[in-house]
């Protein structure tokens, strides 16, 4: 099969990168995740900072949009709380952060001034 050198050309017997296992498994000088062929894979895929405005693990989502940040303090807060309207975040993810946003307008650090 794949041992024998008439066959070791075919894409059947190609060798595939293992992602994990710290060997160049395709022969491409490449291991793991520095191989373009595991940069999609999980285990290579960074992880959702969720406050950062990013695409931290290259899936589309950013933040709080990112299932990875369903429980996140940052996107689970909301802007109910004084500390959560001066943190510098939008805690509920409406494009508002802070004073900008109208939950906070009832502390008094938002309040409008006269």
């Amino acid at each position: 099969d794949c041992a024998d050198p008439d066959c070791a050309s075919k894409p059947v017997c190609a060798a595939f990168e293992n992602c994990t296992d710290s060997i160049d498994n395709d022969d491409n000088g490449l291991t793991d995740c520095f191989d373009p062929a595991c940069f999609t894979d999980q285990a290579c895929m960074g992880t959702e900072v969720c406050d950062n405005g990013m695409d931290d693990n290259s899936n589309g989502d950013v933040d709080c949009a990112d299932r990875d940040c369903a429980t996140s303090q940052a996107c689970t807060l909301g802007e109910n709380t004084e500390d959560a309207c001066l943190d510098g975040m939008d805690n509920d993810g409406d494009g508002k952060t802070d004073c900008d946003d109208g939950e906070c307008k009832v502390f008094a650090v938002c309040a409008p001034t006269t």
